[in-house]
């Protein structure tokens, strides 16, 4: 689990922190963008095993960064983790259509945001597997 690398997507520094505390804890190593626009550019240089990114961003949101990033073939392969405070069902319909692999609710519990990543990956890896 050791070489996972999973890239945390969110304008606010202490959520990054507190994410790559616990992904640290879990055994994943993380990196950290502050805008969806640099997400993209992260992506398409190195895509990680997963993204987990903030809805609510400056700039390009966290539903338009996953579109984009969906609609490319060299990066619609990497699962969006997205993490939310939105729970009204047009706003999970509206992830959902904009291509995200999974849903977090804010408050985040960590453990369930453990597993929910350690899942993804497996995911991830069995897709590179096939397609390797």
């Amino acid at each position: 689990m050791a070489n996972e690398t999973i890239l945390i997507v969110d304008d606010d520094d202490l959520i990054v922190e507190v994410m790559q505390a616990h992904l640290e804890r879990g055994g994943y190593h993380s990196e950290a963008v502050y805008s969806g626009e640099s997400a993209i550019e992260f992506v398409r240089a190195d895509p990680p095993d997963l993204i987990l990114m903030d809805v609510s961003m400056r700039g390009m949101d966290g539903l338009e960064t996953t579109r984009l990033l969906k609609d490319d073939p060299a990066t619609a392969h990497v699962p969006v983790l997205l993490v939310t405070g939105f729970q009204e069902q047009r706003d999970i319909d509206k992830a959902i259509a904009a291509g995200v692999d999974d849903i977090l609710f804010k408050p985040v519990n960590n453990s369930l945001m453990l597993l929910r990543v350690k899942s993804l990956v497996r995911i991830k890896q069995l897709h590179d597997q096939l397609n390797g």
